[in-house]
């Protein structure tokens, strides 16, 4: 059995494993709202020069550790393949699929390997069909009831030919129906990789210039988005190949994090003192090379950390195109 201290534990890392996986990145700032400071005068714009047809392929890392009191107590790093094909293309936007080529990072989580292949079912078949605007915004995920269909229908298969029903399966089943819940929790929590590769896109950034602005991220447990704080640099433009790198840094506000958190911990029965007593930070930095001329992102570094005292959980992804 649990003690209460272990509980507290495991209950604030399942939080800080929604919390993270709940964050979704938004746009950068529109003209005007931003504050520049110093720089040049050259500009550069993100924008999809794309056509129908058009096949790349993405090499994916995705990492976690987890430290308590100093210890790590959870590391990883998993590998996957991405197929992404534009299959439409007109004036006001684009169709484009983006295809998980192999399924082994996702099975290799400890809930796919103890449960087996009625839950590895819900990613072996994951194709994700979206719309972006002419410019590689992203606006919607077009086949979010089809996934949702096929994810419910693995996890009410998983409850049955389970042999138990431990703490843990009934926490894997709950976390993984929350995801598929709806549109927006399966954009914000399934589709992060998307949403980060497609993030730049839409804007027009001056060069060496420190761009900071108020944002926001989606609250996927319901009510206002999350203020945060965020900047942007766009940095080392190389003009004979067209390409640039930005920075992307956003550091949630401490308060309404915190507020996010208490509500996730309520859900698990944790006490309201401990709730009370709870600090949280997070922090994102997000690194993009960027072909400008084309319009492609041909590289990506992402790293979030959530700190809460004595715990510490960084969560990174890599995104590479061969």
């Amino acid at each position: 059995m649990l003690n209460k201290k272990t509980f507290w534990t495991s209950s604030l890392l399942a939080a800080m494993l929604c919390l993270m996986s709940s964050f979704s990145l938004m746009a950068a700032p529109d003209d005007g709202k931003e504050d520049a400071q110093g720089g040049d005068s050259q500009s550069v714009a993100v924008v999809a020069y794309w056509k129908k047809g058009d096949k790349k392929t993405l090499q994916i890392v995705k990492g976690r550790t987890e430290m308590v009191n100093g210890q790590m107590v959870d590391q990883k790093q998993l590998n996957s393949k991405v197929e992404l094909t534009v299959l439409e293309a007109t004036p006001t936007g684009y169709v484009v699929q983006w295809q998980y080529m192999d399924s082994n990072w996702l099975q290799s989580d400890p809930y796919i390997k103890k449960w087996g292949k009625e839950l590895a079912g819900i990613v072996d078949k994951l194709i994700f069909i979206y719309e972006i605007d002419e410019l590689g915004v992203f606006k919607q995920l077009l086949n979010w009831q089809e996934i949702q269909k096929l994810a419910m229908t693995a996890l009410n298969k998983a409850e049955q030919v389970a042999p138990t029903q431990s703490y843990d399966f009934k926490l894997a089943v709950a976390q993984l129906r929350s995801i598929f819940k709806n549109q927006q929790s399966i954009e914000g929590k399934l589709a992060q990789e998307i949403l980060l590769y497609h993030s730049p896109y839409g804007n027009e950034y001056s060069a060496n210039q420190l761009i900071e602005y108020e944002d926001a991220v989606l609250n996927l447990t319901g009510g206002e988005p999350i203020p945060a704080a965020a900047s942007i640099m766009i940095q080392n433009v190389d003009n004979t190949r067209k390409t640039c790198e930005m920075v992307h840094t956003l550091n949630s506000d401490p308060n309404a994090t915190k507020k996010q958190v208490g509500n996730i911990l309520r859900s698990m029965n944790a006490g309201e003192a401990q709730i009370a007593g709870l600090q949280l930070a997070t922090h994102d930095t997000n690194t993009y090379q960027i072909d400008f001329y084309n319009g492609w992102v041909y590289d990506l570094q992402h790293k979030r950390i959530v700190q809460a005292p004595n715990l510490e959980r960084t969560d990174y992804t890599y995104i590479q195109m061969k």
